[in-house]
């Protein structure tokens, strides 16, 4: 097998922008770019709940990883750890990874059936509710606009989720029990209010890829930059604390050194603040199957709030054939209404919470019948990385 440490130098790809193309969606959806995790689209369009292939936004942009340190001795490792959970170390301690039956021992069905045995009661309590964005309006079958929860449900995706997973993390709160210790509740009250112990907050799928047949199979990147073994991000969910989406994906860095893997994959869905999040923070670069990088500084500008000056911000949204001040202004604009209407959709389901909770306050509760009322949670742009073959939602 190609070992990452042997692939060439491969440059950035510098993009010949025509003047047709306005954002970098566009631009990485062209077929000479083949940056999409679908092989086969060509276009990036709206998001619908229509499985379109010919659209790359469905599933996704690729971006990519290849500097992850090695902890010593673990090179050539991976693919024999396959089914054995594995201990990482966090800045919060240690954490252990749950890990699924080995494809080549196993049916879907069964690793589905396992994977539910030790955790459905945790699943059905938090995943949906992790895995909400809020609101969106959409395209349905018949043409027509409606308003959807953005997130990625448990019960319809949970097959090719499973299927598309070989270790994961589910934060797991697991509170002293009543034989326990004053002195052992007292720490674990210290330990919980400095966020240092599993709170429910996230959850993080991964699966490896090792050799050039199994990335064919189910049509993943095999050239260049992914010619090595790679860990490739499936799922990633987090809400409540701050910061606890790139814990998750330091976690996902401490198990690819582990298994002596330097390359981390995902597909980063078409919203700026999550893309923006890999790229600028993360340090994730766009790359394109055919295995090289992919050159985005044109969409990375100062940003224009003088509270923020000498920042940089990442604007995938804008026309670079326009003028510099106007592009900057019209994105960040359409950011803002975005941003906007979604608060105003959240804080109408809000509302109409509260005044159910009023009305049942004030009738007797025999005579009353309260509506179901979707639960509202915070935007969480960080909240979805990648997804499964066919198995896009828009959410990042």
């Amino acid at each position: 097998m190609k070992k990452i440490s042997t692939l060439p130098d491969l440059s950035l790809l510098k993009l010949n922008i025509e003047p047709t193309t306005a954002t970098l969606w566009d631009v990485l959806a062209r077929p000479d770019t083949k940056n999409s995790k679908d092989p086969d689209c060509h276009r990036h369009g709206p998001q619908t709940d229509i499985d379109d292939p010919t659209n790359c936004a469905q599933e996704g942009y690729l971006m990519c990883r290849n500097d992850i340190p090695v902890f010593p001795g673990r090179a050539g490792t991976a693919r024999s750890k396959l089914g054995t959970p594995l201990t990482v170390l966090t800045p919060d301690g240690p954490r252990t990874l749950g890990a699924l039956t080995p494809r080549t021992e196993a049916t879907a069905d069964f690793r589905m059936k396992r994977f539910e045995q030790t955790n459905e009661v945790w699943v059905n309590a938090y995943f949906n509710n992790l895995c909400f964005q809020g609101y969106d309006t959409i395209i349905d079958d018949n043409g027509k606009e409606k308003t959807v929860d953005r997130g990625i449900l448990y019960w319809k995706f949970k097959k090719s989720m499973i299927e598309w997973t070989d270790w994961y993390y589910l934060d797991k709160e697991e509170a002293p029990d009543r034989r326990a210790t004053k002195e052992e509740k007292e720490a674990y009250a210290l330990a919980k209010a400095a966020g240092k112990v599993p709170l429910n907050r996230g959850l993080l799928f991964v699966r490896y890829f090792g050799s050039e047949a199994e990335k064919k199979a189910v049509d993943m990147p095999y050239a260049g930059v992914f010619g090595g073994e790679y860990l490739y991000i499936t799922l990633v969910c987090a809400t409540g604390t701050k910061g606890y989406g790139e814990k998750l994906m330091q976690m996902a860095h401490s198990l690819a050194g582990e298994l002596g893997i330097t390359t981390v994959v995902l597909a980063t869905l078409p919203d700026p603040n999550t893309s923006g999040f890999y790229l600028m923070k993360m340090g994730y670069k766009f790359a394109s199957r055919l295995g090289g990088y992919i050159d985005v500084s044109e969409w990375i500008v100062p940003n224009p709030d003088p509270k923020k000056q000498g920042q940089m911000m990442f604007v995938p949204e804008m026309d670079v054939t326009d003028d510099l001040e106007t592009m900057l202004r019209d994105a960040v604009q359409e950011r803002v209404e975005d941003d906007e209407g979604r608060e105003v959709r959240n804080k109408r389901h809000v509302e109409e919470q509260a005044e159910d909770d009023n009305a049942e306050s004030l009738q007797p509760a025999e005579k009353y019948t309260r509506r179901d009322a979707p639960a509202v949670l915070p935007r969480i742009p960080w909240s979805l990385s990648a997804l499964i073959t066919r198995l896009t939602m828009g959410y990042l």
